[in-house]
């Protein structure tokens, strides 16, 4: 049986996964998921098929780098910092700045090693595009 998320079910959508179906599955980035599910407004928008999202979620060994005690107050923000409301391929990062739901502006740098952010967080290989748009992995937490 599904879990039920807000308002949209855990199920694929046209056969195709949302990037809410990704999250929970993937073993590396379980403390992300932890914290996007304690905020059921950004966990609606996840898991609705009808959004175009791009999350750049820290992988687990980025939030240990990270002492998330001293920022719990910050949590929300943190969270809605790594989801832009536009899908976003990964060769667009390099050309153009980006406003998070946080409203924060990031801008990645593409070279031959790959897409770097701001804060020297670098992108990871491995993508998931969903049916509401795209999901990677990065080293560092966007702070």
């Amino acid at each position: 049986m599904p879990k039920l998320y807000g308002t949209y079910e855990d199920v694929e959508q046209d056969g195709k996964p949302t990037l809410g179906d990704y999250i929970p599955g993937d073993k590396s980035l379980t403390i992300f998921m932890d914290a996007l599910r304690q905020f059921p407004d950004l966990v609606d928008q996840v898991y609705n098929p009808n959004l175009q999202l791009t999350i750049l979620a820290p992988t687990n060994s980025a939030f240990q780098k990270l002492n998330i005690s001293e920022h719990v107050n910050q949590l929300h923000e943190i969270v809605a910092s790594h989801i832009i409301p536009k899908a976003i391929s990964r060769e667009q990062f390099g050309s153009q700045e980006f406003v998070t739901l946080s409203s924060r502006k990031i801008h990645g740098v593409s070279s031959d090693h790959g897409t770097t952010f701001e804060n020297h967080s670098n992108l990871k290989d491995d993508e998931k595009h969903a049916v509401n748009g795209y999901l990677y992995k990065i080293d560092q937490v966007l702070i």
